[in-house]
């Protein structure tokens, strides 16, 4: 059965590619592919056609988020437990990651990609969703992240005597590494993530780098003959100029982003997901609340100032730049549409901001032939808003103007939940 969804005359539908918006317009769907996509009165409707009405609203793109942490909850004081949570059970991290995933979807964010799991447990959770036991976004999943021993996911110290299982991911030498990626490829993952390079509290230099160019550019190597692209926490300077010549394809948060970074990116076809509002959020609290120490929120600071040059900068150039909310640090599950809200603030438009959350997220995932835009033949991946993000793009973070959500054309919000 087809099922459309049409504006009327005083909404719109916008692809997701950056064009203008197309006034009184409609999207088409059969079984889970969109068959039409274009003004109202152009598409060929079946009689017995389920129309859903956006009149007054938007029709946009499923959302995409390259970086979340589904097996953390957002807010002070918990983000530790990314890093921590060596002693959690398996079966609670993979409930709580599916749980922090539908709140998402529910928001709009038919794909997300998370960058941070132990015990693989992201894979059980689009495992279940992918095979249809459970209703979810689509989800592009790493595992454990790949780092230094005492490096940036290494914080958890424990006595000589304890042992902690299923955490692959604490590598030292160019071999560690490689052997690593070879043990996620084992497992099934999506991605590989590293710990390039992280904060310095040295307040003359915010950022060092932990692994040897040539640990990067073995789990590089190794990534890429498995057909994985590889994304790489970063803060910047020169460090991601040697990530990036090591083979890294995605550098996330690069709060410093040197002139020489950007030419290497460019040359490279690299993606940069900034990640700015968790920078942000670092200032709805105290230092004391967030129990950080004078150099840390020193740091903090730097970091947040040094963020809308380094957007504005790799924007200017022409870096493909896509939306990150860092879901799970300080943002909670179900608000990463703030992150679209903070490019605006740094100089993109509305319409930039969606297309970096659409087809340039679809682009970095690899999947930009079969999600993040409108297109004839893609997915139907479906979001109706009852009002005008283009006008206002904060509407994104309100729930109740998510009026539906279509994820690979079924309905998972809105009236008929369950059908299509």
């Amino acid at each position: 059965m087809q099922v459309v969804i049409e504006t009327g005359p005083s909404g719109y539908l916008t692809d997701g590619r950056g064009g203008p918006p197309i006034l009184d317009a409609a999207v088409v769907i059969e079984g889970e592919r969109i068959t039409s996509v274009g003004r109202r009165a152009d598409g060929r409707l079946e009689p017995e056609a389920r129309v859903i009405s956006a009149d007054g609203g938007a029709i946009l793109p499923g959302l995409i988020d390259v970086h979340v942490h589904i097996t953390n909850d957002g807010g002070p004081g918990k983000t530790g437990t990314v890093l921590g949570d060596s002693l959690a059970f398996p079966a609670d991290l993979t409930l709580t990651g599916y749980a922090n995933a539908l709140r998402s979807l529910r928001m709009g964010y038919t794909t997300l990609r998370n960058l941070h799991a132990p015990g693989y447990v992201d894979l059980a959770v689009r495992d279940a969703i992918a095979s249809g036991r459970l209703e979810g976004p689509r989800s592009i999943v790493c595992g454990q992240g790949l780092c230094i021993s005492g490096g940036h996911m290494d914080t958890s110290v424990f006595p000589d005597h304890v042992s902690v299982g299923g955490r692959v991911g604490f590598c030292d030498t160019p071999e560690g590494f490689r052997a690593a990626v070879r043990q996620h490829a084992k497992r099934g993952v999506d991605f590989i993530k590293i710990n390039s390079d992280v904060g310095s509290r040295d307040p003359a230099v915010p950022y060092r780098q932990e692994m040897s160019f040539d640990e990067m550019k073995a789990a590089c190597d190794e990534a890429h003959r498995f057909g994985y692209h590889v994304a790489a926490h970063t803060s910047g300077g020169p460090p991601i100029e040697e990530a990036l010549l090591a083979g890294v394809d995605t550098i996330e948060h690069g709060h410093w982003l040197t002139e020489r970074a950007i030419e290497i990116m460019l040359a490279k076809g690299a993606f940069y997901a900034p990640t700015l509002i968790v920078n942000s959020r670092n200032f709805a609290y105290d230092r004391e609340t967030l129990g950080a120490s004078e150099a840390s929120w020193r740091w903090m600071k730097a970091a947040y100032d040094a963020k809308w040059p380094s957007l504005r900068a790799a924007k200017e150039a022409g870096v493909k730049i896509a939306a990150g909310s860092d879901a799970g640090f300080l943002v909670d599950h179900g608000e990463n549409a703030a992150g679209l809200g903070e490019l605006v603030k740094g100089g993109f438009t509305p319409l930039e901001a969606i297309r970096a959350a659409t087809e340039t997220a679809a682009d970095l995932l690899g999947l930009g032939a079969e999600i993040g835009t409108l297109t004839v033949g893609k997915m139907a991946d479906v979001v109706v808003v009852a009002g005008n993000p283009l006008e206002d793009i904060g509407v994104l973070q309100c729930e109740g103007a998510i009026a539906y959500v279509v994820r690979g054309g079924r309905m998972v919000k809105g009236e008929g939940v369950g059908s299509g």
